[in-house]
């Protein structure tokens, strides 16, 4: 059985834990969802249909669906990105779920025989739908709830984001039309990241003074501008983002299989980490570095945001511009920065003097931070088109470990439930 739905809910407003029995279908209605004091009620018939959420009770049904969705989305993206890189490994060989994404042979999929990408292109399209009609909703029914407005609107920014860093060109924006969704033309990276821009500026203007969704915002606008090879405008968009701050996308077993690491290497043993994967993969497992944690609880959150990746952008900007100085010491305040990071024994690293090591040492530094949140594909991706690394150089690369060899894909294709027969315009970095 392939495995890519991790169904969970990040409690933004509940301080306790959320232990409610969700239920999506395509287009993502969902129930059981209302207030802080409704959590433990699950309302029926199963589906709500779309009447009985135009209401402001309705519109906190959607709006708690689509973060859900997201988080269902995300855990997949985790898995799906880590497995085509050297972060994860699928186990068991040609049999596992993972292994076309591990052996780097993803094609576009609309052949008889194909098998499709364990990419959750659909549920990330969901995700978006869900978001979109939660925004509409919760615009007409509660506009005083500006900063879950915003944060929706982040979350669909991000949901565009995550296509553009780890997708082929030609992702169709799917949308939604009288409660029908309705699959749109395909469209460049570019175009979908500007997209996915203006997302995010529709966010930064429905938060609040002294939100934390500023720093949501933030951090996935200056992520956004690394993938458009913007460093100094995300330096700056990050630079007041404190170091400690972060956004968990929540997982519970008791609402599916949990925080999608610690299923898949711990409940499933579908993948486990990686360690020099295809002759040039970082030793995740043999450098015993406390960064690279795949917790075994399945309540465990995953960091979509950080105050981490805010320091590792300003350290980035800072190379770019040639200030080794202060690019090392970015890099080195963060790693001793234990009470703010929660990570301990880290030591400093050295200057390695040629400007190619530097880049090297940066990515990474991005690497063993940013373990298993869905980052490596893009920074991999970005290895190659923005500082002209040969793909072979980067990716998993040679023999197989299971026989074989790696394969040449850097990207996903456009398949599943809203592919509506789409093919990728051009695959590449």
């Amino acid at each position: 059985m392939r495995h890519t739905s991790y169904r969970g809910i990040r409690a933004t407003e509940c301080p306790a834990a959320i232990h409610v029995a969700h239920h999506f279908f395509i287009i993502g209605f969902a129930t059981g969802m209302l207030g802080c004091a409704d959590l433990t009620k699950v309302s029926e018939p199963d589906v709500v249909q779309p009447p009985a959420l135009n209401s402001p009770a309705g519109s906190l049904e959607l709006r708690a669906g689509a973060v859900g969705q997201f988080a269902n989305a995300f855990g997949g993206v985790v898995i799906a990105t880590g497995v085509l890189t050297d972060e994860l490994s699928a186990v068991g060989g040609s049999g596992s779920q993972f292994a076309q994404e591990d052996m780097r042979n993803v094609p576009d999929g609309l052949s008889i025989n194909a098998t499709p990408s364990t990419f959750p292109y659909a549920e990330l399209q969901s995700a978006r739908i869900n978001g979109l009609r939660a925004i509409a909703a919760l615009q007409v029914y509660n506009p005083t709830m500006r900063s879950q407005i915003a944060e929706l609107f982040a979350l669909v920014a991000y949901a565009e984001l995550i296509m553009a860093e780890d997708m082929c060109d030609g992702v169709p924006l799917s949308s939604v039309t009288n409660d029908v969704p309705v699959t749109g033309e395909p469209v460049t990276r570019l175009t979908l990241l500007s997209h996915a821009r203006t997302l995010f500026d529709s966010a930064r203007a429905y938060t609040v003074s002294g939100d934390s969704v500023s720093e949501l915002v933030a951090v996935g606008s200056g992520r956004l501008l690394l993938a458009l090879d913007s460093v100094s405008a995300a330096a700056a968009v990050v630079y007041s983002v404190p170091t400690g701050y972060r956004y968990p996308v929540q997982y519970s077993p008791t609402i599916g299989p949990g925080n999608p690491l610690a299923y898949d290497i711990y409940e499933s043993q579908s993948v486990a980490v990686s360690d020099r994967e295809g002759k040039n993969g970082l030793a995740f497992v043999s450098s015993n570095d406390p960064r690279v944690v795949a917790d075994s609880s399945l309540g465990a959150p995953v960091m979509l945001a950080s105050g981490v990746e805010a320091r590792l952008i300003e350290a980035e900007e800072a190379l770019a511009a040639g200030d080794a100085n202060t690019w090392l010491s970015d890099l080195n305040t963060l790693r001793a920065d234990s009470m703010e990071t929660q990570v301990i024994g880290l030591t400093p690293i050295a200057d390695p003097v040629v400007a190619a090591s530097r880049v090297d040492t940066l990515f990474t530094e991005r690497a063993f931070w940013l373990f298993g949140t869905g980052h490596r594909q893009a920074d991999l991706r970005r290895f190659v088109r923005q500082y002209a690394r040969p793909i072979e150089s980067v990716f998993p690369t040679g023999p197989y470990q299971y026989g074989g060899y790696y394969g040449t894909a850097v990207d996903f294709p456009v398949t599943g439930e809203r592919a509506s027969g789409a093919e990728c315009i051009s695959r590449g970095p």
